[in-house]
């Protein structure tokens, strides 16, 4: 049966590229085609080094800002040209984003005892952007454009190293913590990019660009405070990146 089956699959696989070969001897490319600077689908890999911090929400004696982390982004990009005008494309892809940022708690053990947590968080994301890209006509080689849109993040790790500093007593320090179950699962943003493309040579871009990525949502979970009020915890991760990358 076994035997059977892997015939039938080595079958299969000699008609469809029997019919490949046909369909590309029957309709082959054109050179303009194949040369196209401005196809309608275009793909392209970027890699990104970013400043992310956080902007914290809400009474400054549960929780504030105090400080960035210098981290990446890379991935996949997938232009759709939106007409015959090469100017205008819609823009998403895939990445691993890499954010986070440092923030400091004032918090009270029992007997009202105050502790400060000092904490470097790391949050990592699966993002897909949807951007509308809008580009000038070409000047000498190069292109300038501009991407408007949002970003949806998905959550696959986090984990925060602290520092606990307890008046009167000692320091309590713990890296790597799993940090997962006080994070939300999803991560909205406002995206906002700039930046030019140069053409070397046929579908070829080489790309450069600058990236704002204001965060829209409470990225920690409705479960996660602190403070003798029980305070929710809320801020946003913000991040500003350096864009480098080639469409193929």
């Amino acid at each position: 049966m076994k035997n059977i089956f892997l015939s039938a699959i080595l079958v299969f696989s000699c008609a469809l590229m029997g019919s490949a070969q046909d369909t590309t001897i029957a309709n082959p490319p054109s050179p303009a085609q194949l040369n196209n600077p401005n196809p309608l689908l275009r793909m392209g890999l970027s890699f990104s080094p970013l400043i992310s911090f956080f902007s914290p929400d809400g009474s400054a004696s549960v929780i504030y800002g105090d400080g960035a982390r210098f981290t990446i982004k890379y991935g996949l990009h997938i232009d759709m040209r939106l007409s015959a005008n090469p100017n205008y494309y819609f823009s998403t892809g895939v990445f691993l984003l890499n954010t986070g940022g440092k923030m400091n708690h004032t918090y009270y053990e029992v007997e009202n005892i105050p502790i400060e947590r000092n904490g470097t968080y790391r949050l990592n994301y699966v993002n897909l952007p949807a951007t509308f890209m809008l580009r000038t006509n070409e000047i000498g080689y190069i292109r300038y454009f501009g991407r408007v849109g949002v970003d949806l993040g998905l959550n696959i790790r986090a984990t925060v190293d602290t520092e606990d500093f307890v008046t009167d007593g000692g320091t309590t320090i713990m890296d790597e913590v799993d940090f997962s179950d006080n994070v939300n699962l999803f991560r909205g943003a406002l995206h906002l990019e700039a930046g030019f493309e140069y053409n070397v040579g046929g579908t070829t871009n080489l790309f450069l660009s600058l990236e704002w990525n204001n965060g829209l949502n409470n990225v920690f979970h409705k479960d996660y405070r602190y403070g003798t009020d029980n305070s929710r915890v809320k801020a946003v991760s913000n991040f500003v990146s350096l864009n480098a990358g080639v469409y193929f």
